[in-house]
């Protein structure tokens, strides 16, 4: 199961759900509340735990098939996968994540918003009006620098004017949701499943250093791979067939028994 970020949608993880198909997995690429063709019936009222439970909802039903889940998690989707392998009831056999972020700590507000000064203080300026602010909707590249989704220009250009994606407009209520989210467990006592960290290595949106110490500091984790060229989106060589690598040793574990 592939999750994507703020500003995406599943069609952008085509390149994963590829992967992993053509290595034996059926794959679901989800379009998260908010975002893609998903539609929900107030789209100013999504917020981040409507994710979560999206997802273990489906999650949970997938299991059902007696076969291993896997959890692709790219960008902000990587936190959700860990999340939602921590609140399914149904066991998950691995999440690879290409980012991990913490929006409790200054130093990953700060990465992931359009300024430095925006990540510092965006809790505290969304959190005065809630009932004003949560319902405003705004483009994403307001808040985040999507500029930087992409080293090539001509996709970050495509995916910064996608409508399904960071050309839509998302509620400052699901921005505050996933800035507060408490969160479940802290990273020293997560064991929900094994973590591999595939972090892009020429990544100019979020810096490596930030998902690393998170993903040290997991009580149960795998390999780390630094996609070699890849940007934040990961789509170029060598880094991508790194990212296959990886997925096909979390698929062999998986359906071995090695979990």
């Amino acid at each position: 199961m592939v999750f994507h970020g703020g500003g995406g949608h599943g069609r952008m993880l085509a390149p994963f759900a590829v992967a992993a198909q053509q290595l034996g997995c059926e794959v679901l690429a989800l379009d998260l509340p908010g975002y893609g063709h998903t539609v929900v019936p107030d789209p100013s009222g999504v917020t981040y735990q409507q994710w979560i439970d999206a997802s273990v909802q489906v999650v949970e039903a997938a299991a059902g098939s007696d076969a291993p889940v896997i959890l692709v998690g790219a960008s902000m989707g990587g936190r959700l996968a860990l999340d939602v392998a921590h609140q399914s009831t149904a066991p998950v056999a691995e999440a690879i994540v290409t980012c991990l972020l913490d929006p409790r700590l200054a130093s990953h507000r700060r990465a992931a918003a359009r300024t430095p000064a925006l990540g510092a203080l965006g809790p505290s300026v969304l959190g005065l009006a809630p009932r004003v602010t949560d319902r405003l909707r705004v483009p994403i590249g307001w808040l985040a620098p999507i500029r930087l989704i992409a080293n090539s220009p001509a996709l970050a250009r495509t995916c910064a004017t996608d409508p399904l994606g960071a050309a839509s407009r998302v509620p400052l209520g699901f921005i505050r949701s996933w800035l507060q989210h408490p969160l479940a467990y802290e990273p020293e006592t997560f064991a929900a499943c094994r973590v591999t960290l595939t972090h892009p290595g020429d990544d100019r949106w979020t810096p490596l250093e930030l998902s690393q110490r998170w993903f040290e500091r997991l009580a149960t984790r795998g390999d780390l791979v630094v996609l070699e060229g890849c940007g934040h989106f990961p789509v170029e060589q060598p880094g991508i067939d790194q990212l296959r690598h990886a997925l096909a040793g979390a698929i062999d574990r998986a359906t071995s028994g090695d979990r």
